[in-house]
This record gives C-alpha cells, structure tokens and sequence, in this order.
C-alpha cells in the first residue's frame, strides 16, 4: 500500500493537466465499484447480517470512499507532491486519537513513542532535510489535504469491526457502492464537459493504475491488513511513502544516498517496529 501510495502522488499530479480532479473521482469510482459489485455477485454473495451495520458502511464509505478521496485528488490540484507527502504523515496520528476516543484501542508511552519517532524522521525525510513553508499559495490545497488525513484515520478506525465480521469483498463492495453515489455526484459535470479525445496515452496509462492499484488494489490490501493488526498499525505505515519515494530514487536514477537520508530511513523502520511489535504481543 505504502508504495502505490507513494507513486501516487506524482502519477495523479501530472493527470490532473488532462482530466479535472472530480472527474477523475467519479472516473475511478464508477470504474472500481463495477470490479467490486461484479466480484461480489459471481464469487461472494454475502449478505449483510446486521441491518445497523449498514449504518457503519455508510460511514465507512463517506470518510473512506469519499471524502477522503475528494480531498486529496481535489487538493493535489492546489498544492505539491512535497507538501502533501508532508501533511499525509498527520494521518497516524488522526488513527491514534479517534482509537483512543472510540475507547477501541489503548495508548501506551511505548507506542506513542514509536509514533513520534516515526513522524519525526519521515517529516523530515519528506522535507528534505531543509524547511518547506506550508500555506501561502498552497494554503487551500494543504487544509484539503489535512482534512484527508483526519478522514482517512476516521475511516481505519471505523471499518475494522466490519472485517472481523465479513468477507474482505462484501465490504469493499458496501463501501464502494455508497462511496460512489457522493464521488459520482461531485464529478459529473467534469465527466460530461470532459474532451475525452485530448486525453493522452500516458494519461490513460495513469487513470488505470489509480483505478487497478490505487484503488482495487489499494482497498483489498488494507482491508486484509485490518483483519490481522490494529486500525493504529496499518496506519503508521503511511510514514514509509517518504522511504520507498527515496529508494524508488535511487534505484531509477541511480542517486547516492546521503548519511543523514538513511538514519532517516532506519528510524522510520525503528518507529514502525515498535508501534507493530507491541500491539502483536499484547492484549491493548
């Protein structure tokens, strides 16, 4: 997940030149939730035990499927792939707080440790080890993108009750399906005033890596990661985007590694282990 995320940022960037934000929201969702319901009709067929459990779905997928995804494509649009790697760091911690609050999961000095230091290292590995200025002209795209991270912890939270209950399909299907009715609403008039024939190769190279890998692969990955960890552990894996973007670096363009990138790296590794390593072996 950490690495089509972290390839994400550039390859959405350069699409938005093409086809409009929302557009390409209800794109990908029209296209992922056909994957999802015709999986589900040919090879799962469960249904929803628990007609209250609807309700969470529903919840799932507006901070989930939505709002989350709006926010982000939305906001890329207003500021950098630097910033919003930056601002995507918060995201652990939103999960932490709405864990805590929701009484799901315990905070121990350990794991809040692990995450600190995990932030630490990745914000500052994302910074480049030199001072980005948030706000300013990319002041609007950058809260959207903060708001996205706070959804998105709301979202790993609020789903993993949901996998210990059902099939990893049944409620991607659930979530999708509701997800679409806001993502198809928000985007339809860019769908329709769209010129589809100035749409590049490339560009449609991109929009079926976000549909296939951002997207399908993306919401079934996690949904199997929430079934065996903790929503706060598979949320501070976000902190090795900054990780694989460097490594991805170096081994396409063949840069050297400096010193300080690669204590960097190892303590992002350290701060993920000790978050992971105490929730495996303890009951809080």
């Amino acid at each position: 997940m950490a690495l089509i995320y972290a390839v994400n940022y550039f390859i959405v960037k350069d699409l938005f030149i093409q086809i409009p934000p929302l557009g390409v929201i209800a794109l990908r969702s029209i296209l992922s939730t056909l994957v999802f319901v015709l999986i589900w009709l040919f090879y799962i067929r469960e249904p929803v035990r628990d007609r209250r459990d609807y309700l969470r779905l529903f919840v799932c997928a507006l901070f989930g499927a939505s709002l989350n995804q709006i926010f982000f494509f939305w906001g890329l649009s207003f500021t950098t792939p630097v910033h919003a790697s930056v601002l995507m760091t918060t995201s652990p911690v939103f999960v932490f707080v709405v864990a805590w609050l929701s009484g799901a999961e315990q905070i121990t000095w350990l794991r809040a440790g692990g995450l600190l230091l995990a932030f630490g290292a990745a914000l500052y590995l994302a910074l480049g080890g030199s001072e980005v200025h948030l706000g300013g002209d990319t002041q609007t795209g950058d809260l959207m993108i903060l708001l996205n991270a706070a959804f998105y912890g709301v979202y790993l939270v609020a789903v993993r009750p949901l996998l210990l209950k059902y099939n990893t399909f049944t409620i991607v299907m659930w979530i999708s399906l509701f997800g679409a009715v806001f993502n198809i609403g928000a985007g339809t008039y860019d769908l329709v005033t769209q010129d589809w024939s100035l749409v590049s190769n490339s560009g449609w190279i991109s929009l079926v890596y976000i549909v296939v890998f951002v997207t399908v692969m993306t919401y079934l990955l996690s949904s199997v990661a929430l079934k065996t960890l903790p929503s706060s552990v598979v949320g501070i894996y976000i902190y090795l985007q900054p990780v694989l973007v460097l490594a991805s670096t170096v081994i396409a363009m063949h840069e050297r590694v400096e010193g300080w990138k690669l204590v960097c790296t190892l303590l992002v590794m350290l701060g993920v282990f000790v978050v992971s390593y105490r929730k495996k072996n303890t009951s809080g």
